[in-house]
């Protein structure tokens, strides 16, 4: 049943669309927009305490209203073993590296437990015009709200702001992918209100001071331009060739130096942070990894000590470091240099393969999306136990098999 029905007493009736788009919107939105209506029901008197029943309850009736066959049947049992090969890692990370496991319990909850929904999210995700256009929408309201909530509420901008070049990595990071999902709506849809929370999004990732967020912006927006333009791709390559030329010519000018001097004074007045501007400033943009080369180094010579197991997870948190700081190391670390180059090689693999051979121009644009926010992020500090990391999977192994269908109906119509 698609569209809205109309029940017999006029009264809209809420269809499985419906309930799904809201419930995507509700996932991707839940730290960014909706989790705001738990605080505001947390002061509430007499009803405060329905703030811990509140998205237990809201995802159960979307999950409940959103079930379709149609959309679940590209679950496989197959799945499961992915779910389950996590599962055995950890279970042995804590009997034959104890050290791990207060480790691992801290992150059950925040990190490992979200990203078996979200797989099985990605797994029924079906990108259509209504479900992407709903999150689009919230997730302009997510940017706008979260943006008033932390600069407004929190006072975060004065405790980053100031030439102590003061940063939140967190608070950029969370509202990254809905910033992503308002810029992929601008490009397409062109509307005043995406437009407007994008450039919101962008100000406020570069007001949190965190460089990682910055580049994936910077490299996902390169990317939308690249495929949303109508120019062949011998003129594409041409325009972006003038464009970096154009940069760089503007970069190595004193033009470059005044505009980020004005701006940095700017930030300083208005008690933000200038740490993206500094590291700019000093050319420091890219090469100054604070500290994370050597971390990566020393891992990396620890695990030679140990080159076929690793170290389990969250392996290198018991020698003091509370990440690797990239996802690619930290899956060699804790899995062994075979089992974490296969599982690195084959994510790899999967993610071409499914934009290769997938018929749906919008997962396309999602899987472009969450690409870059998972291989880029994973440069910078991403964590292979994060939802984005398994939503993605997900989303990928759904359009393989999706095409692998029409395939198979293509082959019975021309029998």
């Amino acid at each position: 049943m698609n569209g809205e029905a109309i029940n017999s007493r006029g009264k809209i009736k809420i269809t499985q669309e419906s309930a799904f788009a809201l419930l995507i919107a509700v996932f991707f939105c839940h730290h960014t927009l909706f989790e705001y209506v738990e605080i505001v029901i947390g002061r509430l008197p007499y009803i405060s305490m329905a703030r811990y029943f509140f998205f237990p309850v809201l995802y159960f009736f979307l999950i409940l209203f959103s079930f379709k066959r149609n959309r679940a049947r590209y679950i496989r049992i197959s799945d499961f073993f992915i779910i389950l090969f996590f599962t055995i890692s950890i279970l042995l990370t804590i009997i034959v590296y104890p050290n791990n496991a207060p480790f691992i319990a801290s992150s059950l909850t925040s990190h490992i437990l979200p990203c078996i929904p979200f797989f099985l999210l990605g797994l029924c995700f079906f990108a259509n015009e209504r479900t992407i256009n709903t999150v689009s929408i919230f997730s302009c309201f997510a940017v706008a709200v979260s943006v008033v909530y932390v600069f407004y509420f929190l006072n975060t901008g004065r405790n980053l702001g100031g030439e102590d070049g003061g940063y939140s990595m967190d608070w950029s990071y969370l509202l990254l992918p809905n910033t992503m999902i308002v810029i992929d709506y601008a490009f397409r849809k062109k509307k005043i209100l995406a437009i407007v929370c994008s450039i919101i999004g962008v100000m406020y990732a570069f007001a949190m001071g965190t460089r990682g967020p910055i580049v994936i912006l910077f490299f996902f927006i390169a990317v939308l331009m690249w495929t949303n333009s109508n120019l062949k791709t011998g003129k594409k390559i041409l325009f972006f060739l003038v464009s970096a030329i154009a940069l760089i010519m503007f970069f190595l000018s004193s033009a470059y130096m005044d505009v980020l001097a004005s701006l940095r004074i700017f930030l300083i007045e208005n008690r933000v942070s200038t740490r993206v501007v500094d590291y700019l400033i000093s050319g420091e943009m890219l090469s100054n990894t604070d500290g994370r080369t050597e971390i990566t180094q020393d891992l990396m010579q620890k695990l030679w000590e140990h080159p076929i197991v690793g170290y389990g997870v969250y392996g290198e948190w018991p020698f003091g470091y509370y990440s690797a700081h990239n996802m690619y190391v930290e899956a060699l670390f804790h899995f062994g240099i075979f089992v974490g180059s296969f599982l690195i090689i084959a994510y790899i693999a999967l993610f071409i393969k499914a934009l290769k051979v997938s018929n749906n121009v919008l997962a396309k644009r999602w899987l472009i999306m969450f690409g870059c926010f998972v291989f880029v992020k994973g440069i910078f500090g991403g964590r292979y136990m994060e939802y984005s990391v398994f939503f993605l999977l997900g989303l990928c192994l759904r359009e393989i098999r999706c095409a692998k269908d029409e395939k198979r109906q293509i082959r019975r119509i021309e029998r």
